[in-house]
């Protein structure tokens, strides 16, 4: 098997360059995980992957030092760091995911930082207009993308919300779960976001922009209690409920997924 050793990833338009040279091994697959998402256009921010042991951190840590742009992540028996400037930096992890949580971690933040936010969703895309399916493992956001039909799915499990030029959009991630690697890099204008649940028969209702804003906090993906991350964090939510129809959905479909 040919082992790729640098690759440059590309989400929602944010650009991230991976160099693994002096660690081979790390990243033996990357073009199968990472499938539609590498690029090769030029990265906004250049990764060095290094061999360093740390303590193992149970809990996602994140830290600013106070200089611009820089960042230092923890998580299990791995990291991220960031100099100042956020142009550089470095990543170490044990095993490829740890390394996959670390690239969550940091694509999180580097989101919020262009006006959006991962999501624990699912999304689906058909003719540049996307739905967004918010929810906890368990709610129903993998099932509903193999009942998705012609749409392409953007993600099984991690969506980006991201708004471009006054319109809220929907973007793919290859953070996946049950159909790692199947995802597009696709992105389509949000129609709706929509919160399934398990329950009897089925109905749907329209949500409060406040229950919304709610719903869509918990199930935004970010690694820090910061105020500031946080606030821009309530922003983003509480603009996407005012700007997009909002949906609770109860179906009691057979089988249903995470």
């Amino acid at each position: 098997m040919e082992i790729i050793t640098s690759f440059t990833l590309s989400i929602a338009g944010v650009n991230v360059s991976v160099n693994a040279d002096g660690y081979p091994g790390l990243l033996a697959r990357p073009h199968v995980r990472y499938r539609g998402f590498l690029t090769g256009k030029r990265p906004a921010l250049f990764l060095r992957v290094v061999k360093m042991r740390f303590g193992n951190a149970q809990n996602p840590v994140v830290k600013m030092p106070g200089k611009r742009g820089a960042m230092e992540l923890r998580y299990a028996r791995g990291g991220v760091c960031l100099g100042a400037g956020g142009k550089r930096g470095r990543i170490w992890a044990d095993n490829e995911y740890v390394f996959d949580t670390l690239l969550r971690m940091l694509y999180s933040r580097l989101i919020a930082e262009k006006g959006g936010l991962l999501f624990h969703a699912s999304g689906l895309e058909r003719k540049g207009r996307a739905r967004v399916f918010c929810g906890p493992s368990g709610s129903g956001k993998s099932t509903i993308t193999r009942l998705g039909g012609k749409c392409r799915m953007l993600s099984d499990e991690t969506t980006v919300i991201m708004r471009k030029k006054g319109a809220w959009l929907a973007f793919g991630t290859p953070f996946g779960g049950e159909r790692q690697g199947e995802a597009v890099n696709a992105s389509g204008r949000l129609e709706s976001v929509v919160f399934p649940k398990r329950g009897r028969g089925f109905a749907r209702r329209r949500v409060s922009e406040e229950e919304a804003a709610v719903a869509l906090l918990k199930n935004a993906v970010f690694f820090t209690m910061e105020t500031k991350a946080c606030s821009v964090a309530l922003e983003i939510c509480s603009s996407i409920a005012e700007n997009v129809p909002c949906f609770e959905v109860r179906t009691d479909l057979k089988n249903m997924g995470g």
